[in-house]
């Protein structure tokens, strides 16, 4: 796998745009609320929310509760990821707190 220089990564970031969603909302949604796809439906990607609530009620109902931890898990990284910045909105802009849009696009780091 290649590796990206920072130069590379600012430039994917400003071609792509920045979402109008607000980066601590997503990642407290994903942290506390992944069980119900809360975070899918506020980035935009209803139907990952709606599988992810699926997965959840069924893995209630059939008592597959290590799948519930896994889905509380994967909440977790993908909160992580939405801290990062490397998650996109539906409309393919990257979903960043204001100062990390501020870096990027005076190229501060």
């Amino acid at each position: 796998m290649q590796e990206q220089t920072a130069a590379q990564e600012k430039e994917q970031y400003r071609s792509a745009g920045f979402s109008a969603k607000n980066q601590t909302v997503a990642v407290v949604l994903s942290a506390l609320l992944m069980l119900y796809g809360a975070p899918f439906f506020y980035i935009g990607k209803p139907l990952w929310g709606i599988l992810c609530l699926l997965v959840s009620i069924l893995s209630t109902v059939l008592g597959l509760f290590p799948l519930m931890f896994l889905i509380v898990l994967g909440g977790m990284v993908f909160a992580i990821l939405i801290g990062a910045g490397k998650v996109k909105d539906k409309d393919g802009k990257y979903i960043v707190s204001e100062k990390q849009k501020q870096s990027l696009l005076h190229g501060e780091r």
